[in-house]
Formats: structure tokens, sequence, C-alpha cells
């Protein structure tokens, strides 16, 4: 990566030569012309004398700068093994991705069976509980029935004895008052 981009600069600064030669040489102008432009287009360069504090303190950030240059340069190392691992990293995250999503299908699958067993197993037992239920409200019914029945036929009994009693308790209250007059 760093390869490509120090030769796309490079071919960009080529370019930009070759572009300034033509401009430089065309058959129009003069060639005093030319060196006029040339040397209005280069730079001035001055020389300047630094003090020894100045050239100390120059120093100083030169190497600053050649340490920070040098710390870029691991980290665009680092950075370029790390793009290079990428693709790598990313296949294995994707296919880590596709065993997830088979197991949590699986999952919701095995979860969705069980749900159904126990939801039958909590029906399978509503209609137990619905059948005892009914079965022993028959049961209460027929007692109760049978009670009522045992009742009125107790109730029976006395209303006959009770017909046949009191004629006779009646016949037997006359005739006490026939005799005792």
């Amino acid at each position: 990566m760093e390869i490509d981009e120090e030769t796309e600069e490079l071919d960009a600064a080529i370019e930009e030569y070759e572009a300034q030669q033509e401009e430089a040489v065309t058959p129009e102008e003069h060639p005093s012309e030319n060196i006029k432009k040339q040397e209005a287009a280069a730079p001035i360069v001055q020389q300047v004398v630094a003090t020894p504090e100045q050239t100390k303190e120059i120093d100083m950030l030169l190497k600053d700068a050649a340490a920070l240059l040098s710390a870029i340069q691991g980290q665009l190392r680092s950075m370029d093994q790390t793009i290079r691992m990428l693709p790598k990293e990313s296949s294995r995250l994707q296919d880590a991705s596709a065993q997830i999503a088979c197991v949590a299908n699986g999952l919701s699958d095995d979860l969705k069976k069980q749900c159904l067993e126990k939801y039958q197993s909590i029906l399978e037992d509503v209609g137990k509980n619905f059948n005892r239920l009914v079965h022993d409200a028959d049961k209460w019914q027929k007692e109760h029935e049978r009670a009522l029945h045992k009742q009125k036929m107790e109730t029976y009994k006395l209303q006959k004895i009770s017909a046949i009693l009191t004629p006779v308790l009646l016949l037997l209250l006359i005739v006490m008052l026939i005799l005792r007059n």
C-alpha cells in the first residue's frame, strides 16, 4: 500500500515536471524570455546564518521529527499488516456469524418444540382436571339426589304412618270420651 502511494506521488511529480518543461519551451517565445520565466518561477534561496542556540533547537526539532516519522512508519507497517489480515479476519467473522445463525435457528426450533410439548402437557392436565371435576360433580349430584330421595322416603313413611295413626288416635279419643261419660 505504501509503495502504491509512493508510485502515485512519483508519477504526479513526473507529470508536473513534464508540464513545466512544456511551458518552458514554446516555439513562439524567445529563449531569453524562457530564462526570465524560469528564474521567476524558481524559488529564491536565501542563506541564513543560525546561532548555536538556534542550531541546537533546529537539531532537537529535526530529531523529534525523525522520531515522529519513525513512529509513523512503524504505525504504517502495523496498519499495512492489519489491512492484509483484514480479509482473513472478515471471512473468519462471516463464518462464525453463519455458524451462530445456524445454532440460533436450531435453538429456536428446539425451543419451539419444547414450548409445544409443554403446552400439550398443560392442555392434557387441563383436560384431566376438567374430566375429574365433571366426575366429582356427577358423583356429588347423585349423592345429593340419593339423600333427597332418602329424605323424601322418610317423609313419605311419616305421612303414611301419620295418615294411619291420626284416624286411629281420633277413634281412640272418641271411644275414651264416650267411655268416660
